[in-house]
């Protein structure tokens, strides 16, 4: 590296340790217990017990081992679940007995871990793609546009496999970019990269258009013979699947080699059908539009983004990257937008955040200290420059958008516990009803699973994430029962039951949730209500202490 280069390389190490530090206080927070994870951050709530047990150790060496392969949570890949596992191990060693109670700070170091670390990583590679680190400051301009982007901003501030996704991604652009047509080793690197990508979640496989694009474009330039790059592919696609094999041990036993097809395919049910009800992407897309403008710019400037990366892919001195980057977004665009029925913000990040980068390609054309090498002609060099102004304006008035609506998001993150209407409701009902009942009274409390309940020594909270029904609350016989008025007006709705993706299940929750929402569930009385939801008690705890 040149001395230039090193420079920028520590000026961006030192910008990203600051922006690694911004976050532990937005992340300390929604993390008191592990049921107020499920108030704020559902998936988190579901992936956290798995990683918990992994690092059980109290068994024989032979169950510790198996305990740490066989995760059980199948629809992220291991290689999600074993980086976790890695990042809290210190935790234990340190906390020791207790270790579990610490879940403010094992949450913590998951979320700078497993997300905020390999975001700042993946946006230093990108801005090397772009700018090769030859210039300090057009390294940094882009390095933090790219940190400022609502979507890595928002996926800095929860535990969830698409940090990783997306470095993994970037690392496969990289390697690919790295060996320039040679089809050799750093081939190979860009190989394994996409096995772990989607050995992490099964999206990973979209690389196939720019892998294809890359071989194909070997064979016109003649760098390789068609048969040599059809040999090639094959040794990619054999690396790729002996990479996914290995980062998931678990496709090695037939039982759980099954469980995770089971998961996956349940999976890309959800993004396909919905989770309740029948639905197309083209109906889900009429009300996200919405928040695609508010975390990735409005359509001009989408638009925009788009041009510049064509361009850079036709005329720029970086023409590979641009246009490996243009085939991963591409085939993200037209699943998401043709085949996806269930839409989030961070569904695009592992497209979007390359796609984003491809900016760099303007300081291309930023005259230099003779401008005839960029443009021959005074009325050529006028237009470049007024074109880079107006390029300059549009992304200056996208990037205050942006850093407004990052604002929100970490303020939102981090006064979450004090602004939360499932909190407020559970503290009511504990200091208006609750505390009424003896301490030491066992109580079996079934809550709808974005419902907070505060743990307590006596307490067994229950949740189903297919959400209650009137047979299996026959079959707990919770004492209180705590539903959501959002689930409550959703499911009790008849036309959800005729358009169900189960209608026998819908059926039952219709039932239940309509009762609910009546409030009078069979057996129970309405004990306290607000705008988030009901609490219902049993006959026999009413007669008990509320008569």
């Amino acid at each position: 590296m040149t001395a230039t280069q090193k420079r920028t390389l520590l000026w961006l190490c030192i910008i990203g340790l600051v922006f690694f530090g911004i976050f532990i206080i937005p992340n300390l927070a929604g993390a008191k217990d592990p049921i107020m994870l499920s108030v704020f951050e559902q998936d988190e709530f579901a992936e956290y017990p798995f990683v918990l047990r992994m690092l059980t150790s109290d068994l024989s060496f032979y169950q510790t081992i198996r305990y740490f392969v066989i995760y059980l949570f199948y629809y992220y890949g291991y290689p999600f679940f074993f980086f976790s596992a890695l990042a809290i191990l210190p935790i234990k060693w340190i906390a020791g007995i207790d270790w579990m109670s610490q879940t403010q700070l094992i949450v913590l170091v998951l979320r700078q871990m497993i997300n905020v670390l390999p975001g700042i990583l993946s946006v230093g590679i990108l801005v090397y793609l772009q700018t090769r680190f030859r210039s300090l400051l057009k390294s940094v301009l882009l390095f933090l546009f790219l940190l400022l982007l609502p979507p890595l901003v928002f996926n800095n501030m929860w535990w969830h496999p698409d940090g990783l996704l997306v470095f993994y991604s970037v690392l496969t652009l990289f390697f690919l970019d790295r060996d320039n047509f040679r089809f050799g080793r750093n081939f190979l690197f860009a190989a394994a990269f996409t096995g772990l990508a989607a050995s992490t979640k099964i999206i990973g496989l979209f690389f196939f258009l720019s892998v294809g694009v890359y071989l194909i474009w070997g064979t016109v330039n003649r760098r390789i013979s068609f048969k040599k790059a059809a040999l090639v592919g094959i040794l990619y696609i054999v690396v790729m699947f002996v990479t996914i094999v290995i980062s998931n041990p678990v496709l090695l036993l037939s039982i759980e080699r099954q469980e995770v097809f089971t998961a996956y395919k349940s999976g890309f049910s959800q993004l396909s059908q919905g989770f309740y009800e029948k639905s197309t992407g083209v109906i889900r897309w009429t009300g996200f539009l919405p928040e695609i403008w508010r975390f990735y710019g409005n359509w001009i400037f989408i638009l925009f983004v788009v041009l510049v990366a064509v361009v850079g892919a036709v005329r720029n001195k970086n023409r590979l990257i641009n246009v490996l980057i243009l085939c991963w977004a591409l085939v993200h665009i037209v699943y998401f937008t043709f085949f996806a029925s269930v839409m989030k913000n961070y569904y695009f990040l592992p497209a979007a955040l390359p796609l984003f980068s491809c900016l760099g390609t303007l300081f291309d054309l930023v005259p230099g200290r003779e401008p005839a090498q960029i443009a021959n002609g005074a009325k050529k060099r006028w237009l470049v420059n007024g074109l880079l102004i107006a390029a300059s304006i549009l992304i200056l008035f996208q990037s205050s958008s942006f850093i407004r609506t990052d604002v929100e998001l970490v303020i939102y993150q981090t006064d979450r516990e004090k602004t939360s209407a499932n909190i407020q409701f559970f503290r009511n009902l504990d200091r208006n009803y609750l505390s009424r009942i003896p301490v030491a009274e066992k109580l079996l409390i079934y809550r709808d699973w974005r419902a907070y309940v505060q743990p307590r020594e006596h307490w067994i909270v229950e949740h189903d994430w297919n959400f209650a029904n009137y047979a299996y609350i026959a079959d707990l016989k919770p004492d209180l029962i705590i539903i959501e008025f959002e689930n409550a007006n959703y499911f009790s709705k008849s036309e959800l039951v005729d358009n169900a993706l189960d209608f026998e299940k819908a059926q039952k929750r219709f039932v239940f949730y309509s009762d609910a929402y009546h409030e009078e569930i069979n057996g129970y009385r309405l004990l306290h209500k607000d705008s988030f939801g009901y609490a219902f008690i049993s006959d026999e705890f009413y007669g008990k202490y509320f008569e």
